[in-house]
């Protein structure tokens, strides 16, 4: 081609990069505070899911902004998740978030519990606005059920009587019966030098002869289960009754689980539930289910929605007649189901509850920030997603041993599925295999 020619028809130049945005905010500003407790959004738009909530004054990193419906200018905090600029505020302090609900050193709740006394949901004592009007016979705002379970948030006289502050106002301190938590917890199974999976508690104390070959609720070691699953032998060379024993085994993860993926498998004939990553067990421990008159359903499930605390009453959690205050580290996966903290009993390892799987308030705690959806600091509630599932929890009997998948479960397996479909629909051909050699 003639250079001439190939001069006039040379293509222009290409354009130039888009510029990047520019940053969110100044230098100066290192954090950004939370002027109230807020909806975190999985996209820049008002209309997205919601991934969780953040309490007020948390302070929060942030990755980028953008525009989006329902708001000026969405901002994309760390770890995850996009709030609208309008409920942040600049600040010059480091990020700063505090895991929730907040506990004092060395405590096992984060609040002191009471059952009001008196007869399961009637009418129970007076619930006033201040000590003082109960005091001078100012008429009361209302009256708590007897048997509710209430948290104290504060004390104080009046005229001689003492009361107890509650989130629903001042209750007198002797219609009151304080709770005490109990301390039973699991065993961590992925430790140095942790136990090996079977383990077993006792349902009580369980003789060997003369001894005592494991006590009541008091963790042994299995060497070795009888082909007949009727005896168990511990390692301190007792052969006692299986049935006598809460046996936690190793079992194979459901179809639905991905490799490593972090999930829960509840046995309710042994009353235990151990914690795996993939095949690895990593804890275990026991629970308390449904009683005879209100089981707990067998299924395949995923965590849906975590709380820090939540209030359970008839339309929410296990408790039908009355309302039991503040329950906290509580994890749904079915409506009115799902893994809490009983503060009010300890009797781990009994089916009790209205539904739900009771847990000790340090099992509750460790399982809450172990399972997916991950909750940050500062996170008072986390919402699982189909995109970003939490963790699968089988719940078995010897009745149901193999669950079938339900609701958000059954959703999640499907979408993931039709994605391996699709990934293997558009993977190129393999080249074909080379000619053997003659």
């Amino acid at each position: 081609m003639p250079e001439d020619f190939a001069a006039r028809v040379a293509l222009p130049p290409p354009p130039a990069p888009t510029p990047p945005p520019p940053p969110a905010y100044p230098e100066a500003v290192t954090s950004l505070r939370l002027r109230r407790s807020i909806v975190v959004r999985s996209a820049p738009a008002e209309e997205a899911k919601p991934i969780g909530t953040i309490a007020q004054d948390t302070r929060v990193g942030w990755r980028s902004w953008s525009i989006g419906p329902g708001c000026p200018r969405w901002i994309e905090i760390a770890p995850r998740g996009w709030i609208c600029e309008r409920y942040l505020e600049e600040s010059d302090q480091l990020p700063r978030a505090v895991e929730l609900p907040k506990l004092v050193d060395g405590a096992l709740l984060p609040a002191t519990y009471a059952r009001v006394n008196g007869r399961k949901g009637q009418e129970g004592p007076a619930i006033h606005a201040t000590p003082e009007a109960a005091t001078t016979g100012v008429r009361p705002l209302g009256r708590a059920l007897g048997l509710a379970k209430v948290r104290i948030l504060d004390e104080a006289e009046s005229g001689g009587r003492r009361f107890a502050r509650t989130d629903d106002g001042w209750i007198e301190s002797r219609a009151l019966t304080r709770l005490n938590p109990s301390t039973f917890a699991g065993v961590r199974l992925d430790l140095p030098g942790a136990p090996r999976l079977p383990i077993a508690w006792g349902r009580k104390a369980v003789r060997a002869g003369a001894r005592t070959a494991v006590g009541h609720r008091l963790l042994a070691m299995i060497t070795e289960l009888a082909a007949d699953g009727t005896r168990a032998l511990l390692d301190n060379g007792a052969s006692v009754p299986r049935g006598e024993l809460h046996v936690a085994q190793a079992v194979a993860p459901p179809a639905a689980v991905l490799p490593g993926e972090r999930w829960l498998d509840v046995d309710l004939d042994e009353q235990v539930v151990v914690a795996y990553e993939g095949r690895q067990p990593v804890f275990a421990t026991l629970l308390s289910s449904g009683a005879a008159e209100t089981p707990t359903l067998p299924g395949l499930y995923r965590m849906r929605i975590k709380f820090a605390e939540t209030d359970m009453n008839g339309s929410l959690g296990d408790e039908e007649s009355y309302r039991v205050a503040s329950v906290p580290w509580t994890m749904f996966f079915a409506p009115d189901l799902g893994f809490h903290t009983a503060y009010w009993h300890d009797d781990f390892g009994t089916p009790r509850s209205h539904g739900c799987l009771n847990l000790s308030p340090a099992d509750a705690r460790h399982l809450y920030f172990w399972a997916a959806p991950e909750v940050p600091p500062g996170w008072s509630m986390a919402h699982g997603t189909v995109e970003s599932p939490g963790s699968l929890v089988r719940v078995r009997s010897r009745a149901v041993p193999e669950p079938e998948l339900q609701g958000y479960a059954r959703i999640v397996d499907e979408q993931r599925r039709g994605a391996a479909d699709a990934a293997r629909v558009a993977a190129p051909p393999a080249p074909p295999a080379p000619p053997a050699p003659r």
